[in-house]
């Protein structure tokens, strides 16, 4: 059963907030794919897995000319020290409000973290695939391929 409130096909809904690296505005990426993942919890062993994965990938995702943007209720002070202890060097959104998880249909159940859900979006905009309950192992993989399929 689907839970995100965003379809495949749909433009993705306007995003904007603070990350470790200073605000951000999705739009900006505009023009080129959008990978935006939600995950439930910086210094986790799966969100850190999931975080570091990403990472070690940016290359790849380079290739496809792909912006990676992750996205937590976490504060961006907590971001700032997950991604100095981790080596993250893309931006993630701070969304301690839970106003763009609960906007997106990604908050749990019991409000309090956001499921492990990841959107691909192309360069118009257009969300084009979306995974939800997300397994790490292997996960980048499959956002790649998904990003094969848009070129």
């Amino acid at each position: 059963m689907a839970y995100v409130r965003v379809r495949e096909g749909e433009p993705l809904p306007p995003i904007s907030g603070e990350t470790q690296l200073g605000p951000i505005d999705l739009a900006q990426f505009r023009g080129r794919p959008l990978v935006l993942y939600f995950y439930p919890k910086d210094s986790t062993p799966g969100c850190t897995r999931e975080a570091v994965n990403f990472q070690a990938r940016l290359d790849d995702f380079e290739r496809f000319n792909a912006q990676v943007v992750g996205c937590s209720v976490d504060s961006v002070r907590s971001h700032q020290r997950f991604a100095e202890r981790q080596g993250i060097q893309f931006p993630l959104i701070s969304d301690a409000d839970k106003s763009i998880c609960t906007r997106l249909g990604v908050l749990n159940e019991r409000g309090t973290s956001a499921r492990r859900t990841t959107l691909v979006v192309d360069g118009d905009g257009i969300v084009r695939k979306i995974f939800e309950n997300v397994k790490v192992p292997g996960h980048v993989d499959q956002v790649l391929e998904a990003l094969q399929e848009l070129v």
